[in-house]
């Protein structure tokens, strides 16, 4: 079963428990680990320090939650090379009285600590394209939101270039058409739903073909398994087209596969 390090029960009211680790490390590191707490928000806490100095956003208090229960949490802080003592102090300040108070404790679950010369992974895995990993020591890769990118094994993701867009986890931006251009999170396209055949001479709005009751007629093209559903000047897509599930999706043109009988 799961196992972990507590900060000890049956204690009273008040209470300060500490967990010390020393390390040394021969080079610049991370310490990560993982943790979650048990007590009602604003009875007590988690911190950590280094050397005795508390680090940065490094303060955990109890969860606002029903039963006082937490899910699990991973942080990471950095670490200087040579001599390093990690504590772990959980603090009660005031007993709540839904809950008995020796039930109140810290949880950890796992601490890794990089930088040292002994133990750890052989070797570390690159991150797919799609993905990064913002610091050191994770075991996980981190899913590039929309409006960036990432080629791969890097520590982040890039933002798109003006004119392009992209969605979540992709190794690239995707150009926007002619006369649109790429919102400021670049997670879109943009339009002002004019169109001029003569490079400016003559101009034509284009704003009346939008529809709110359904999109335009699938357009089929007889060598594609595909039919493609249209809609001008918005966003707003009915019916079944433009679904990820049950998620509908704002887009001007979406496809949607069918059998060609």
């Amino acid at each position: 079963g799961e196992q972990w390090l507590h900060s000890g029960r049956h204690h009273g009211d008040v209470v300060e428990s500490r967990l010390h680790l020393d390390e040394f490390l021969v080079q610049p590191g991370w310490v990560t680990f993982t943790f979650s707490l048990e007590c009602y928000r604003g009875t007590g806490s988690l911190s950590f320090y280094v050397n005795d100095e508390p680090m940065k956003y490094s303060v955990f208090l109890c969860p606002e939650t029903f039963d006082g229960r937490q899910e699990q949490i991973r942080k990471a802080f950095p670490l200087k090379a040579g001599n390093n003592t990690l504590t772990w102090v959980f603090r009660k300040f005031i007993h709540y009285g839904r809950r008995p108070s020796t039930l109140d404790r810290a949880k950890l679950f796992e601490i890794d600590v990089e930088g040292v010369d002994v133990g750890g992974a052989s070797e570390c895995q690159a991150c797919p394209a799609g993905t990064h990993a913002p610091y050191a020591g994770l075991d996980t890769c981190e899913p590039c939101s929309a409006g960036t990118f990432s080629y791969g094994n890097g520590t982040q993701c890039h933002e798109c270039e003006d004119g392009t867009f992209s969605i979540e986890s992709v190794d690239h931006c995707v150009a926007c058409g002619n006369g649109t251009w790429s919102d400021a999170n670049h997670t879109t396209c943009e339009t002002d739903c004019s169109f001029s055949p003569d490079g400016g001479l003559n101009t034509y709005r284009l704003d009346s073909l939008a529809r709110s009751d359904a999109m335009y007629e699938a357009i089929v093209n007889g060598t594609s398994p595909f039919k493609f559903y249209l809609n001008m000047c918005t966003r707003d897509t009915v019916g079944t087209a433009c679904m990820i599930g049950k998620r509908r999706v704002p887009m001007f043109a979406c496809a949607e596969e069918y059998i060609n009988e």
